[in-house]
């Protein structure tokens, strides 16, 4: 019983210490600590390469971060980046409805049709203030 209860206890510790490697591993992944910096106040200060993101790019990544667990940085990347263009895809498509539903069928006379509905739109803005 005493080797069984010793054995257990083995066990539990290891489990805990594959936890920690993984989570360390995730950070380390992530940049969420610097990797062998003993404290925050040691690393040095460089600019961030990162771009900087929207405030909807941004909730995206929000909306994201905890399937980050589940996969390596690159293929998270991956997966915003391709959800990003889904996005701007949809958008760009509901545009392009908008506009077939206005009339215009090719890409060439958008640019006009965007022209006039400004001047249109700026014509109403004067009446009103008149």
């Amino acid at each position: 019983v005493d080797i069984a209860i010793r054995l257990a206890q083995i066990f539990k510790y290891r489990l805990r210490l594959q936890e920690r490697d993984r989570r360390k591993r995730i950070a380390r992944e992530y940049g969420l600590t610097a990797a062998g910096a003993p404290s925050a106040s040691k690393i040095p200060k460089t600019p961030n390469p990162k771009k900087k993101f929207g405030k909807t790019e941004r909730e995206l990544q929000e909306r994201l971060k905890p399937f980050s667990q589940f996969h390596t940085l690159a293929e998270h990347q991956m997966l915003f980046d391709n959800m990003k263009r889904e996005k701007e895809t949809k958008a760009r498509i509901k545009e392009l409805v908008r506009l077939r539903k206005n009339g215009i069928t090719k890409l060439a006379d958008e640019e006009v049709y965007e022209e006039e509905k400004f001047k249109r739109e700026k014509r109403k803005e004067t009446q009103k203030k008149l």
